[in-house]
């Protein structure tokens, strides 16, 4: 299964998530993007270093300037990049005549500007150059739907941008208490988003896993000054959109790590959260941050093949291994006890979680408190994936918690015979023990064409009088 992980130990914004793409995507992804034709943007991309960490860094240039943030004093003072899209307009104007005196310290660890440098429509704005820029123009969710579906993209792309763009301002929406049409985009700040969500889109679907995993999202800590005031980390935005992902904060980075961009399209590409599963990679790719701070501020993707650990390929893989068969297995199995699930949603979660790789999943009823009937829920898994599969019992389940408890197991050696003739057979060897059985699905197959019982089906294979 072709798999990509997701590391976001320093968080996620979406300019270092294009970085850390761009190294994996197919020749040419460079041009794509450059060539998006997206109003008054121009991208470009370079060679970067975080404490000796190479990767790919981002700019965006929008109607010629870079949204670059201003040097900070401390890791306390770098802004959140949530309100660099919202202007809702009933909560940001009394904060209009506050930004100027603040918009030269802000600035999130990723480099990514802030609503304050998008909210001086009065003063202005100086860049490095001296020169002032006023940005007066803002757009609607709808204004930014034709902005991307008048890009030369795919109708996917398109899609998927406007979902992870929907994410930010629903999250918006929540954390304002205002309706999804009565938020704004301010002009730099949505072109800069679009380039960044349009590119992580445009290249996901280049690269094309069948699988996407994310590491736990560090969120960074402490807190951050903007024009309502000083805000925690998470920013309000963000924390609404991760809703639902596993997540922590790092209290040794008093920076905002995971902007709205970062976890917007993390909620909208991940598959698991997780660990990095067993896999062997192909390609690795960094993104890189503008702060330098005390850990190396980049995000890493890995591309390749995962193993997979259901039945088939464990016919596979023991049939190459020694004799040393007296070795014990180690597994483990999670179970939950569930009282709340139809029986569709319980069979959907078994399928998924098989689907996912686990070595078995079962249900047995059973009665709980106040003598309710209920279901445990028990999926076995090898034990270096407890957590992946722990994660995904919590997300597919409505259960509050997981037991988990390891085991050895003896197993006899597994493999396939019969490839060829149609009517494959299971072979079952080791510790003196030779079995074998013929695989249902052929079986069944062949019963079904000829009108018989399996068990007829069975005896005439047995006695050699198959004539498939």
């Amino acid at each position: 299964m072709k798999t990509l992980y997701i590391e976001a130990n320093m968080g996620a914004s979406g300019d270092m998530l294009t970085g850390a793409l761009l190294e994996i995507a197919p020749e040419g992804a460079d041009k794509k993007i450059q060539n998006l034709g997206i109003p008054g943007v121009r991208t470009e991309f370079r060679h970067d270093s975080k404490l000796g960490v190479g990767g790919t860094h981002v700019s965006v240039f929008v109607n010629g300037h870079e949204e670059v943030p201003g040097a900070a004093p401390d890791e306390h003072a770098h802004d959140h990049e949530s309100e660099k899209y919202a202007d809702i307009h009933s909560h940001c104007r009394e904060s209009i005549e506050t930004a100027h005196e603040h918009e030269h310290t802000l600035g999130n660890a990723h480099g990514e500007d802030t609503d304050i440098r998008k909210h001086t429509h009065e003063h202005g704005r100086a860049d490095g150059h001296g020169h002032v820029h006023n940005h007066h123009e803002h757009h609607s969710l709808s204004d930014i739907e034709n902005i991307i579906d008048s890009l030369d993209i795919s109708s996917p792309v398109k899609k998927k941008s406007m979902a992870v763009y929907s994410r930010i301002a629903a999250a918006e929406s929540m954390v304002h208490g205002e309706p999804v049409d009565m938020v704004h985009f301010h002009e730099v700040g949505a072109l800069d988003a679009v380039a960044d969500i349009v590119s992580v889109c445009l290249l996901m679907d280049m690269i094309n896993p069948d699988c996407v995993v994310v590491s736990p999202v560090n969120t960074g800590s402490g807190s951050v000054k903007c024009a309502h005031g000083i805000m925690p980390v998470p920013a309000p935005a963000t924390a609404e959109i991760l809703k639902g992902i596993p997540c922590y904060q790092d209290g040794k980075i008093n920076s905002e790590l995971t902007t709205p961009t970062g976890a917007a399209l993390i909620a909208e590409f991940a598959d698991e959260f997780g660990y990095m599963p067993a896999m062997t990679v192909e390609k690795t790719g960094t993104g890189t941050g503008t702060k330098d701070l005390k850990k190396a501020n980049i995000i890493r993707v890995f591309i390749g093949e995962r193993f997979d650990r259901s039945a088939d390929y464990e016919m596979k893989t023991d049939a190459c291994r020694t004799e040393a068969e007296s070795t014990p297995d180690t597994i483990c199995e999670l179970s939950a006890n569930i009282d709340d699930m139809t029986g569709e949603e319980l069979g959907f979660a078994m399928e998924q979680l098989l689907k996912k790789g686990a070595l078995d999943v079962y249900q047995t009823p059973i009665i709980m408190k106040k003598s309710r009937p209920a279901v445990k829920i028990s999926c076995i898994c090898a034990a270096e994936e407890e957590e992946r599969f722990a994660f995904l019992m919590l997300k597919l389940t409505s259960t509050a918690g997981i037991r988990a408890s390891g085991y050895s197991r003896y197993i006899l050696k597994r493999g396939i015979t019969g490839e060829d003739s149609g009517i494959r057979e299971k072979t079952y060897t080791g510790f003196g023990i030779s079995r074998k059985k013929y695989e249902y699905d052929d079986l069944a197959a062949a019963a079904e064409k000829k009108g018989i019982s399996l068990s007829d089906m069975r005896e005439k294979l047995m006695n050699g009088m198959s004539d498939k």
